[in-house]
């Protein structure tokens, strides 16, 4: 395997792969380059595609809420970062999180707290009532097209 990757655009710095493990590492090297990209849209792409842990980590760090919420959305995030999300000022981070299904209770509930009046509003225009995380859940599930169930 003779594969060429580029790691930095900008600066041309290129990586030679002669196997799948040196392909994986340039691969990862990528990501974490494009996850400091100055470009808010990257860093957004770069979380929505399931990253690596350490990676979404970061950028759950990121000052873009917009980033933030790929990070809140992606299915990827570990619950740990997910509640910690869920003090997020920002409410788009804290809708992405209801509507991601690996959000714990906790979290969920921390959102509705942190949501407050505007959590009403969003789950009756979702038409979901506040009855409690497990019917917003089962709600969410019913909405979702079939390719994006597990």
């Amino acid at each position: 395997m003779d594969l060429m990757c580029v790691v930095d655009q900008n600066g041309g710095l290129y990586v030679r792969a002669n196997s799948e493990q040196e392909l994986v590492e340039a691969l990862e090297k990528t990501l974490e380059r494009l996850g400091r990209d100055w470009r808010s849209r990257v860093r957004c792409a770069v979380a929505a595609n399931d990253a690596p842990p350490h990676l979404l980590a970061r950028l759950a760090r990121d000052w873009s809420p917009a980033v933030r919420e790929r990070v809140a959305a992606s299915t990827a995030t570990p619950a740990g970062l997910l509640t910690r999300l869920a003090r997020d000022r920002s409410s788009r981070v804290l809708l992405a999180l209801v509507g991601n299904p690996e959000t714990p209770d906790a979290a969920l509930a921390e959102t509705g707290r942190r949501l407050g009046g505007r959590g009403v509003h969003v789950m009756s225009a979702l038409g979901l009532g506040v009855t409690g995380t497990l019917a917003v859940r089962r709600a969410l599930a019913r909405r979702r097209p079939p390719a994006a169930q597990r």
